[in-house]
Parts: C-alpha cells; structure tokens; sequence
C-alpha cells in the first residue's frame, strides 16, 4: 500500500474517544517501525497525536521533537497543514517552538564539526572542495526542512531581512542546501533587485547536481533576460533548462517570449548565446568536481560488488555529462543486478 493508503486505514481505525485512540497509535507506531515507509508513517501517526492532545500536553510534545526525529517529523507535517489551509501564523509559531536554539557548533566537538548532508555523495564533494582536519558528524536531528518552511513563511510575508538570517543559519547546518539557497535568490527578485538576484544563482550553481536544480539555474537565468528584452539569450535559458528538467514554467516562459517579441530560436544562435552566458560571468557547465566525486564512488561500489550504489553512483555522473563510457558502467552494473 502506498503512504496514502496506509494513513486512510490507520485513521479509520480511530473511534474519536482520545485516551483509546492514544493507544491505538501506539500499537500502530511498533506495527510500522520497519516498514519501508517507516519514516513517513511514523511522522503521520505523530501527527494524528499532536491533533488530539490537550492544550497543556502540547508543549510536552514539542520539547519531545527537539531530540526525537519522529516528534519533529510529526511537527513539521502538521505546519505543512497550516501552509496548506493559509494560516501562516500558526504554522510560523508551530516552527518557532522546534527552532534549534543554538547554532551547530555548540553539538560540536574540539576535534568535530556537525554538517548535515543527504547522502554519501555531497559530504565526499564538500571534503574535496573544502577540505578539514576535523571529523564530520551529522546532527542529532535533521532540520533543514524546518529552516526551508520557515524561510518560505518569511518570505510570504515580507520578512525579507528575517528570511535571510534563517537562510544563513540553514547553510550553517547544511551548506551545500540548494533548495534555500535559491529562495536567497527568490528574495533579491522579490525586491526588484536583479544584480543580488544574478549573484545569489550563480553563487548556487557549484552546488547543483540534480537535474532539477541545474534547471532551475537556467531558468533564473532566462528570467533575468526577459527582463533585459534579450530574447534570444532567454529562450536559450529556457530550452536549456527544458533539457536538463521540463517543467510548465519553462514551457508558458518560451510562449511568452514568442508571443511578446516574435522571436523563433535557431540553432545558429546556441554557441553565441552561451558565450553570452559566460561573458556576464554564468557558468553552463555543472561543476566537474561533481562528476569526479561520483565516479570515484561508483568505482568504489563496483568494487565491492555493491553494484546498485554503484548504479546510483554512475547516473549522477552520466546525468552531468551524457558520456558514453559512463553509460558503459552503468549497463555493466544492470547486467550483474539482473544476474543477481
């Protein structure tokens, strides 16, 4: 069953009476503690015990999610809730009550930094790039997401200053967080500010490896020469971000572009509208510090016959670069899966 389904009938199964209800989602959080999906559910279920507690044990619950990653999963669907149903207050006062009082540093050791990465791959590019003498722990809790929400809530209402301190202290955590980096960018565009706008996506693009931010890069980029009236430089943009990831705002911004200047994009036009790009200072290409890192670990996987992690691995590479060896690798590891 998927998530949906699963939250459906453990909902079904509450009878509106809060001291057996409170039971029956305990028995339903030991029953879901190894499933695949268990994060997700463990987090809903919290939920449904946060809704149905008095007022007086809510606090309690809050203090729990400051050391509890369920807890705190549990407090940010609901503030998700109150985003969907437009009560940016409350879901600004529910983030406000889990913030991290103190910054990353106070977790730390004198011999360890506390960073926060998804996976394997950012924290081996973040060593490369930046190198340390001291040994990287994960946070207790992963909370950028909270910073992410409360950011956005900042920036509906206006609280640009306030956003960008929360934006700092997100990248303190998590520094290689593109998601918020690009709603630094979302501000300085907000203001009207098209130099901070400029500055803040080029400053994000080293850290993109997805396909959707690299996307998201070009579109900013687009959009900034919409604003200039050079549309063949922004229906490059578009195009290009349509490459690396469709999306419908790319799509109605070429529509736009053809109707307001009647601009039809040929392909004569490609290497000068890149050199444009790289003349005003914005990089095409991702950053190969990337495809080196993910090689290296695809190798490493390959060799200990890990050969889905080393799939992983591979189509970062292949993704960056369309290469034809990577795409070698990747067939290789296909073949020994389906062996296996």
């Amino acid at each position: 069953m998927s998530y949906q389904e699963i939250m459906e009938e453990i909902t079904k199964g509450l009878t509106g009476d809060v001291d057996k209800d409170l039971e029956y989602l305990a028995r339903q959080q030991t029953r879901y503690r190894a499933h695949p999906l268990a994060a997700e559910i463990l987090g809903g279920i919290y939920r449904l015990v946060y809704k149905m507690l008095p007022e007086d044990e809510k606090e309690s619950f809050i203090k729990a999610a400051e050391k509890d990653q369920h807890h705190f999963d549990a407090i940010l669907l609901e503030a998700r809730y109150r985003l969907m149903e437009k009560d940016l207050e409350g879901a600004e006062r529910l983030l406000e009550s889990v913030m991290p009082s103190s910054k990353p540093s106070a977790e730390e050791g004198k011999d360890s930094i506390c960073l926060e990465f998804d996976n394997a791959l950012e924290y081996l590019f973040y060593v490369n790039r930046y190198g340390t003498s001291k040994e990287i722990q994960q946070p207790a809790l992963s909370v950028a997401e909270l910073y992410l929400l409360y950011a956005y809530i900042l920036i509906e209402k206006r609280e640009f200053q306030k956003a960008f301190d929360v934006i700092d202290r997100a990248l303190e955590r998590k520094p290689l967080f593109t998601d918020i980096m690009f709603e630094r960018a979302e501000i300085y565009k907000l203001q009207a500010d098209m130099d901070g706008f400029f500055r803040a996506t080029v400053e994000t693009f080293p850290f993109c490896y997805r396909r959707e931010d690299i996307a998201r890069y070009f579109r900013n980029m687009g959009y900034l020469f919409i604003e200039k009236e050079d549309w063949p430089e922004a229906m490059f943009c578009y195009i290009v971000s349509t490459h690396w990831h469709p999306t419908e705002v790319a799509e109605s911004q070429m529509f736009y572009i053809t109707n307001k200047s009647g601009y039809v994009f040929e392909a004569e036009n490609i290497n000068p509208c890149r050199q444009r790009l790289e003349e005003c200072g914005a990089p095409f290409y991702p950053e190969p510090l990337w495809v080196s890192c993910a090689l290296y670990m695809g190798d490493l996987a390959k060799q200990e016959k890990e050969y889905e992690g080393a799939l992983s691995y591979y189509s970062v590479a292949y993704d960056l670069t369309e290469d034809a060896g990577i795409l070698a690798k990747m067939e290789e590891c296909r073949a020994h899966l389906q062996d296996a």
